[in-house]
């Protein structure tokens, strides 16, 4: 592909997830679950989590492609220079979200603080990576095996949602189920791949030598970048949900006092109500025996 084919491609994707960017305020707004909280926020945490409402769609279709691609259409071992517009399709739309996604944290960099720098050095490398396997449609596959990294950002922003809207405590099974997902599926897409990435660019290297140096240089730089800021990450995730574990047994034991309390005024209702019918049932009983009592007096002869 030429240049000005990628840039119009990417410019076309980028006004698509741009279009869902502007569409998911008017989502938020009519939602029950979100309706009266959006509106209250700041502006930069609303057009925060309009941007994680977009990437959740465009990192589920860059998996799913990247996935498919891996499975059906690519394989590890055919020739490095193979054309395939097919395999470039995933590339080209997460190039346009990344793009967009560049341009909102440069404008939230303040809401992001340091995280800015880790996001806009990921997303540097990304584009520039996918641009060069697109450009000279080399190394395809190893393009779409780091969209596999993409598996645990949707389940990141729902969780990221979930938060802002303080459905936390209305949905905590989803929310812990979430949070289970989210630590497995971040290892076995970001950390568990990693290894493998490294091991076939080693087998492949004969093949990769007679590519063009730019996709050799960003196969390299790239797959270095990305691998440090998904374990630096992952050690990040790792330590919140130590802290998280942590405090698993203090909020059993404050359930199963709270279980007791409950069962214990459960209990008291129940005996303060039976002996409510009792006494009221000992009453309607001596009442309509000293009714009858009262009309017999009545009926007997003087």
């Amino acid at each position: 592909m030429n240049a000005a084919d990628i840039l119009l491609s990417v410019g076309g994707y980028t006004c698509l997830w741009a279009l869902l960017f502007f569409l998911a305020p008017f989502v938020f707004r009519k939602c029950a679950f979100s309706a009266d909280i959006y509106s209250k926020l700041t502006k930069a945490k609303q057009i925060d989590l309009c941007l994680r409402a977009t990437s959740i769609f465009s990192a589920t279709c860059a998996w799913s492609f990247g996935a498919w691609n891996l499975h059906k259409n690519l394989s590890a071992y055919a020739p490095l220079n193979e054309p395939n517009e097919t395999a470039s399709l995933p590339l080209l739309f997460m190039t346009a979200f990344f793009t967009l996604d560049t341009i909102v944290c440069i404008y939230l960099r303040e809401e992001y603080g340091a995280t800015t720098y880790q996001y806009l050095c990921h997303h540097a490398v990304a584009i520039l990576g996918f641009y060069n396997s697109l450009k000279y449609q080399e190394c395809l596959w190893f393009a779409n095996y780091r969209l596999l990294s993409e598996l645990s950002t949707p389940l990141i922003n729902v969780r990221a949602i979930m938060n802002a809207f303080n459905l936390k405590e209305k949905y905590a099974g989803v929310y812990s189920a979430n949070r289970v997902l989210t630590m497995f599926a971040f290892f076995f897409s970001r950390i568990a791949t990693i290894p493998y990435f490294w091991m076939l660019t080693y087998r492949r290297y004969d093949d990769l030598i007679n590519c063009d140096w730019k996709i050799i240089g960003m196969l390299i730089v790239s797959g270095i970048v990305l691998d440090f800021l998904n374990i630096q990450w992952f050690v990040l995730i790792m330590k919140i949900a130590s802290v998280e574990f942590k405090k698993i047994p203090k909020i059993a034991k404050e359930k199963t006092e709270t279980l007791k309390i409950s069962l214990r005024e459960k209990k008291d209702n129940v005996y303060q109500t039976i002996q409510t019918a009792k006494t009221d049932f000992r009453e309607n009983v001596s009442y309509r025996i000293n009714r009858v009592r009262r009309r017999l007096s009545a009926m007997r002869p003087e």
